[in-house]
């Protein structure tokens, strides 16, 4: 229910929200918090979910036609950045310092706190893979890629993407804060 309550008003009310997936969807400083649940969400028939919060997958795309352009948005996990095993990081998802020994993600997710780095660091790779074909595929008029760490996380990675496929604009999350940067 408080997906739906989030975000109600005029203008507002009926909109789909499009979602990508941040660390604290994972548990913050852990990575057992049932982040394939807000992704079971999207696909509910049932009450309370009325289908306007969309969270498909860990990746995924989608087009939007407006009355006068298109663009392709491209929903990006970008986890990978905060997956450290480092045991006196505070925040790292996989650390010891705030999973137990036996933590495990479900069927799909980690399946041990060993595993915790290495799969944050496939789903990552996986997903370079599927951008590098989904961008050179599009058509729209701008290609938006939603992550929730900034570019100058995976920079080198993004830059080369953006100058191979021509990314016009990140928007992200992570820094609970505003920020719009141009590239130098």
């Amino acid at each position: 229910n408080i997906f739906e309550n989030i975000y109600q008003g005029a203008g507002l009310d009926g909109k789909v929200w499009l979602g990508v997936l941040g660390n604290h969807d994972y548990g913050g400083y852990s990575f057992t918090a049932g982040w394939d649940q807000a992704i079971g969400y999207t696909w509910a028939s049932a009450a309370p979910s009325t289908g306007r919060w969309m969270t498909p997958a860990q990746y995924w795309q989608s087009k939007v036609r407006y009355s006068d352009f298109s663009v392709d948005y491209y929903f990006v996990d970008s986890n990978v950045w905060d997956a450290s095993a480092v045991e006196d990081d505070s925040h790292a998802m996989c650390s010891p310092k705030h999973n137990t020994k036996d933590a495990k993600c479900g069927v799909d997710g980690p399946q041990s706190l060993e595993d915790c780095p290495g799969w944050f660091q496939r789903l990552w790779a996986e997903q370079i893979v599927w951008l590098d074909r989904v961008l050179a595929q599009s058509e729209a008029d701008w290609q938006v890629v939603v992550t929730h760490f900034p570019p100058s996380w995976g920079q080198q990675e993004w830059a080369r993407l953006s100058a191979e496929h021509g990314i016009d604009l990140f928007v992200a999350g992570h820094e609970h804060r505003q920020s719009v940067e141009y590239p130098s």
